[in-house]
């Protein structure tokens, strides 16, 4: 039986070494050689997805990534358009894809799990919606919350700060961080 994996994680993930170490570290512990025959992603730079494509060509596991750009690549060197509506298509239209092909590949009797690498300072909910969609398939999923206590950052007035896109801002208004 074929087994297909697909991985989803914030791109806040590499916010920090911290976070970028503990999601390594779990990626790691997923794809190993024999693990799985494919592991799928979207193929976010700077993210979980492409250290998902990494791993998995340092593991020889075959890796696809559905590139938000309407083009399907992987470790065989090949690229194939996997959008073929009108303009370009949208984060979630590729999200839902991937989802879609996870089902049809269970339907074809192969072990399919999504996996979810999530960052609680995240200020997207792409990862988040992908788990949900693949949920509603009825697809075996497992999320992981990257721990606060690898990302901690206070103010000098003691409270956290909050991620604001570039910077971090206290509650108090006080203090930024760049």
């Amino acid at each position: 039986m074929k087994r297909l994996l697909l991985v989803t994680g914030s791109r806040a993930l590499s916010d920090f070494p911290e976070a970028q170490d503990w999601a390594w570290g779990l990626l790691a512990g997923l794809i190993a050689p024999g693990d799985w025959d494919v592991v799928l992603s979207g193929g976010c730079p700077g993210s979980p997805d492409v250290w998902a494509s990494e791993l998995s060509g340092r593991a020889s596991v075959v890796w696809v990534e559905y590139r938000i750009d309407g083009m399907r690549t992987g470790s065989d060197g090949k690229s194939h358009a996997w959008w073929n509506g009108a303009g370009k298509p949208r984060p979630h239209q590729r999200n839902q894809a991937m989802v879609d092909l996870l089902a049809k590949q269970q339907a074809a009797g192969w072990t399919v799990q999504t996996v979810g690498l999530l960052a609680p300072w995240s200020t997207t909910r792409g990862t988040s919606v992908t788990l949900e969609m693949a949920r509603k398939a009825g697809l075996l999923t497992e999320d992981h919350t990257c721990p606060a206590t690898v990302t901690a950052k206070t103010c000098s007035c003691g409270r956290g700060m909050v991620r604001r896109w570039t910077s971090w801002t206290c509650c108090c208004g006080q203090a930024e961080l760049r």
